[in-house]
């Protein structure tokens, strides 16, 4: 499989490239040669461009947050939002994998950027979660724990029960063979 973290010469697509770690994200892959580099603000483009991913057996890399694990409860859309986002990112990766798409979950703790600004904790750089971003996809690693308060985390996820679950449902999804037992509703 072609290493997609070597970006010389490539073109990458990147939202949120506005501030914090999106623009820090931004900052890397120019650091790293990029050919060009779309950075859009915002807006969902994974649609878009799937077809592009699909030829180029790209990568999609959602930046969540391990509230996506746990609400943080004085922000519970965000919380909400990063829960919804996961189960997204592990909808995605079962569809994708057959297509070649490789679709990597980053569970980004405390960073120091504009949001988190007011939170009392120790925060990780948005550079250095950058760096820890892109050797994660280079290391094929499906989930990424990109900060020291993430990564006490990783090895429960990993050997977790909910994690086993995920690959049991995406060899369904794989295995055209084995279909997925009708639900029914009893009244």
């Amino acid at each position: 499989m072609p290493d997609i973290t070597a970006t010389t010469g490539k073109i990458v697509l990147t939202a949120g490239a506005n501030n914090g770690i999106g623009r820090a994200l931004l900052e890397e892959v120019l650091r790293r040669g990029a050919q060009q580099v779309y950075a859009a603000s915002r807006e969902a483009v994974t649609q878009a461009f799937l077809p592009h991913l699909t030829r180029s057996r790209g990568a999609i890399v959602n930046h969540l947050s391990v509230a996506a694990f746990a609400p943080l409860s004085i922000v519970p859309a965000y919380s909400i939002s990063k829960a919804a986002a996961f189960s997204l990112t592990q909808s995605q990766r079962a569809l994708l994998a057959d297509h070649g798409v490789r679709v990597h979950a980053v569970f980004i703790g405390p960073t120091d950027t504009d949001m988190s600004r007011e939170l009392d904790a120790p925060k990780a750089s948005p550079a250095s979660v950058a760096r820890a971003v892109f050797d994660g996809v280079k290391n094929q690693e499906e989930d990424i724990f990109p900060d020291s308060m993430s990564q006490t985390m990783a090895a429960g996820w990993r050997g977790s029960p909910a994690k086993t679950l995920e690959l049991e449902y995406a060899a369904l999804v794989a295995s055209p063979a084995r279909e997925m037992p009708a639900v029914t509703t009893e009244r």
